[in-house]
């Protein structure tokens, strides 16, 4: 009998316990309910802007090597896009390596570009260009070496050889760079400067000049 009346009174407890246990969480259902939907709704919100952030980039290199390999006569618009590629986009790397690119492909359509004054404009963007990304991403190596050959190239035409050899030999002379062919090349072009630096002026011509045809018969 004794030991029956413990094992009662042990289950009436227990029993107690659990109905405690069971108002407390129905009281505080609501507050845990908004907890759990606060999680997940935060859980949520940090995967989409990391799958957009990842579909972005994506998105971005994959725009830029489409625009790499379109030449200004498939799309005559190739260079503007180029430059929404270079401001639209977070990523430090994408943003530094549209910018060299666009000063590159600047610089190419400065160099046949037929009007004097389009060639002088272009130049001068491509140069803003290269400098953007050694202003702004300067820890970028890659696009920072073509925005130093760029710079390089630039300086030697307008005479300021001086320029182009501290670019040339940066690029040169940079360790993270030495498993890339971009010391390589600044290497020749280093060398093909000085080249035609040492050169002598064209000498002017000893040949008279030609007599004017006269428009008209004289009087």
């Amino acid at each position: 009998m004794k030991a029956t009346r413990r094992q009662e009174l042990r289950t009436n407890t227990l029993a107690e316990q659990l109905n405690d246990i069971v108002q407390y969480i129905q009281a505080k259902s609501q507050a845990i309910i908004v907890a759990v939907v606060a999680v997940i709704a935060v859980l949520g919100v940090a995967w989409y802007w990391q799958q957009s952030a990842q579909s972005r980039r994506t998105e971005g290199w994959q725009t830029m090597l489409i625009l790499l390999t379109t030449s200004k006569q498939q799309d005559p618009q190739v260079l503007d896009k180029m430059e929404q590629v270079a401001g639209s986009y977070g990523d430090p790397k994408l943003k530094a390596m549209a910018y060299a690119q666009l000063g590159n492909r600047l610089l190419e359509e400065a160099s046949v570009a037929a009007d004097a004054k389009v060639a002088q404009d272009l130049a001068q963007q491509a140069e803003k260009d290269f400098q953007t990304v050694l202003s702004q991403t300067p820890d970028q190596q890659i696009p920072a070496a073509i925005a130093q050959m760029g710079l390089a190239t630039l300086a030697a035409g307008k005479g300021d050889f001086d320029t182009a050899k501290r670019h040339y030999e940066e690029v040169g002379n940079n360790e993270q760079l030495k498993n890339t062919p971009y010391p390589a090349q600044a290497s020749t072009g280093l060398t093909a400067m000085e080249a035609a630096r040492k050169l002598p002026p064209l000498a002017a011509t000893t040949q008279p000049a030609e007599a004017a045809t006269p428009t008209s018969q004289p009087a």
